[in-house]
Formats: structure tokens, C-alpha cells, sequence
């Protein structure tokens, strides 16, 4: 046997492993091996992700960002890719939109007035980690510019009249 695999340990994450290793045979133990400083550290899955955080947004596009994960979030391996899901206005997060190294995305082709939802997760060579919790945006947009108004007296009053505009999918509460 040149190979010993055993466990499992209740071993900490980011513990150092390291092995000596002696050999018997008939005539005997041999001497034990060097110690093998640079030994192997407990790796796993990345941690769960924080929301997305909504950047901007119009009535066609959201505009998306997240934090990248470090340390030991990372699960002490380089993160290979974040993959974006949301559920194009169904109610259920399950499409995935990209798997990329990225920590910004522009997702277009919306629907102006719908809910749109969206999680992220990060992967590492040992898996992905968990979905953040959903974030909902409403596809929407400040309202358009308002016309020409029109001033006009009318007895001992100044009255200023416009056409509203169009709201875009959100109410207008002020003028």
C-alpha cells in the first residue's frame, strides 16, 4: 500500500494536514519520513452569496451587481465563476441568465410593469455554494418629460395646466 485513505474526521476548515509515514516489513520498522510542512488544508464549498444589489433600472433593463467572495468565504479556493438566475416574471428563480467571473450584468428584454426576481451562487472546484436570498425589482423607469404647460388666467387666479406623462409603470406621486 503506497496510498492510505481513511476518515472521516471531524477536521477545521483551513486546518493544515500533514503526514509522516514509516514502513514495516519483516525485518522491521524503517526510520519515520521527513515531515511534509506544505501538507493540505480542509477545502469545501463557497459560502452563501448576499443579494444581488439592483444598480439601476428601466422598463427594457435591470442593471445588476454582488459582491465578490474572499477569505474564507470562498470556501480557500479560488472561485471559478458566479452564476445569476431569475425567473423572467413566472415567480420561480430557476433560469439561469450567466456562470461567469463577473460581478455586474445588465439582463434586457424586459417587460416594463412586471416583478422580475433574482439570486446568485458561487462556484469553487468542489461545488456550487447556496443561492443568496431573491431580490425582487420592479421593471420601471422615472416618469417621461412632461409637455409645453400652458398659463392661463382665470379671474384673480394663475392656472397652469400640463398632460400628464406617461409614468412608466410607476405611479406618479408628485408634480
Amino acid at each position: 500500500m503506497s496510498v492510505l485513505t481513511t476518515g472521516p474526521y471531524n477536521l477545521a476548515f483551513d486546518e493544515l494536514i500533514v503526514a509522516r509515514v514509516k514502513a514495516f516489513n519483516v525485518y522491521g520498522w524503517s526510520s519515520v519520513s521527513p515531515l511534509n510542512t506544505s501538507g493540505i488544508k480542509i477545502r469545501r464549498k463557497p459560502d452563501q452569496m448576499a443579494a444581488v444589489t439592483i444598480v439601476s433600472k428601466k422598463q427594457t433593463e435591470i442593471s445588476l451587481s454582488w459582491t465578490a467572495l474572499t477569505g474564507a468565504a470562498t470556501g480557500n479556493s479560488a472561485i471559478l465563476s458566479y452564476s445569476l438566475f431569475w425567473d423572467n416574471a413566472t415567480g420561480t428563480t430557476s433560469i439561469q441568465v450567466i456562470d461567469s467571473l463577473v460581478t455586474t450584468h445588465k439582463v434586457t428584454g424586459l417587460i416594463g410593469g412586471q416583478n422580475y426576481k433574482f439570486k446568485i451562487r458561487a462556484r469553487n472546484i468542489y461545488d456550487y455554494g447556496i443561492f443568496s436570498s431573491e431580490v425582487t425589482s420592479l421593471a420601471s423607469d422615472i416618469p417621461d418629460q412632461i409637455g409645453i404647460a400652458t398659463v392661463s388666467i382665470v379671474g384673480t387666479n394663475v392656472v397652469v395646466d400640463w398632460a400628464a406623462p406617461n409614468a412608466n409603470n410607476t405611479p406618479i406621486l408628485k408634480y
